[in-house]
């Protein structure tokens, strides 16, 4: 399988410091034709989504009138789409320094609220942008995703069927509609929307990839797997589709196909609690020879997938002449018994303009210090994508590959013991049911 290149955010450039002429422009050396022609074709790739081609032209329009409110709302809106929220936020910043809030900033402000997980200030703006535009759908549906993130589904579906009937041809809203009601009453009572949404919009990518899971949750995974590959084929970029392509690839058990999906799981345009960037500043393993060499396991996603995919870790182990072990603070003691010789730390987050930042303080100090030289990362989901082609290649580990502290085991069976002499019965989390 070719190996996925790394993905790398670039830097927005900022406008160029030029003499002013009239007021709102800019004296430069685009002429007003150029200045025209770079906001059409600007809006226009952003008409299709195409957002580093609409970034560019509406960079050369934004040079040479800094303080235009069309092109710095355009811009803005694209930075974030880009997924350069640091960028977006400040051409918001300078949008509201020249200009009284509209709708389209407010709207902006909104979804960047959103991408950062601040689900109460996304409800805050989206009643105000409602007040301030009753007739724009995207508001609502906006305001019903900021509380789902509330787990607020009863206000979510309540507002969402008092807005159909003065949109009901809005496919939109159906769909967030189909997935709040999934959410709350399971994918059975949501069909009747999704199938309204794709009567609407049959073509909407994100339509297809929100119904294709739905069919995932009642185990159909060909009908789910048509569905995500047609909403790939229709939008090849956005990450949630090919993510949940990944997922019923290797239930099914392709996994040569399943890992190529699955690297979008990295993408920077996810939300901050999906993924996250790694300030070590290592390059990335791509199946070249360890043997002698050191490798770091980067944590990534929850506890649960890291111990999943950690399981292919033994392998690294044995191989890598050292191997260093970025995990969950949870992990540490675990990780430290199963893997002696290798040097296991925890690793600390913190968040900027909606981006996470993943630390390894321990590693990453060794490094500074000159104390530990380290070739290769590997997050730890993609540990096994170089070896993991088919199902017959997962080598098993019958004992399990952990073990538990036998301390504390004692004292569980004795805390359960005392309950009572009755059978005891566990539960176990899958995803967030339980």
């Amino acid at each position: 399988m070719a190996s996925s290149k790394k993905r790398q955010r670039k830097k927005a450039p900022k406008p160029i410091q030029a003499k002013r002429g009239k007021p709102g422009l800019v004296l430069s050396d685009a002429s007003i034709r150029d200045v025209r022609r770079s906001l059409k074709l600007g809006q226009e790739h952003v008409e299709r989504q195409e957002w580093p081609d609409a970034v560019k032209h509406l960079l050369v329009a934004w040079n040479a009138m800094p303080e235009d409110l069309t092109i710095l709302t355009v811009l803005a809106h694209a930075l974030a789409q880009l997924g350069v929220r640091e960028y977006a936020i400040e051409v918001v910043q300078r949008a509201l320094a020249f200009h009284e809030p509209t709708a389209d900033l407010i709207g902006i402000i909104q979804r960047l609220a959103l991408e950062m997980g601040m689900f109460d200030i996304a409800v805050k703006l989206g009643v105000q942008l409602i007040a301030m535009a009753p007739g724009v759908p995207s508001g609502y549906v906006n305001l019903a995703t900021a509380y789902s993130g509330m787990d607020k589904l009863d206000e979510s579906i309540d507002m969402l069927q008092s807005a159909l009937p003065m949109f009901p041809s809005d496919a939109g809203l159906w769909n967030v509609l189909a997935t709040q009601v999934r959410e709350r009453d399971g994918p059975d009572a949501a069909d009747v929307f999704f199938e309204e949404a794709m009567r609407l919009s049959p073509d909407n990518p994100m339509i297809i990839s929100n119904y294709s899971i739905s069919f995932g949750r009642r185990n159909q995974l060909d009908k789910a797997l048509e569905l995500a590959l047609k909403s790939i084929e229709i939008a090849p970029n956005i990450p949630e589709p090919r993510i949940g392509a990944a997922q019923l690839l290797f239930l099914k058990g392709q996994m040569r196909q399943a890992w190529e999906h699955y690297e979008f799981r990295l993408d920077v345009r996810r939300k901050s609690s999906q993924t996250q960037h790694y300030t070590h500043k290592l390059p990335e393993w791509q199946d070249e020879e360890i043997s002698g060499k050191s490798l770091l396991i980067a944590a990534e996603q929850g506890i649960g997938d890291e111990v999943m995919w950690g399981s292919y870790i033994p392998f690294l182990y044995d191989k890598a002449e050292k191997l260093y072990i970025g995990c969950d603070p949870r992990l540490v003691n675990i990780y430290k018994r199963r893997f002696p010789d290798a040097v296991v730390c925890s690793y600390l987050d913190r968040i900027v303009s909606g981006y996470r930042y993943r630390v390894f303080p321990v590693i990453e100090k060794m490094m500074a210090d000159g104390d530990a030289s380290i070739d290769y990362y590997v997050p730890v989901g993609s540990a096994a994508k170089n070896s993991w082609h088919a199902t017959n290649d997962i080598e098993s580990h019958s004992d399990g590959y952990l073990s538990a502290d036998l301390v504390r085991v004692k004292e569980f069976k004795m805390r359960a013991g005392a309950i009572s002499q009755k059978p005891k019965i566990g539960l176990a989390q899958w995803h967030h049911f339980v």
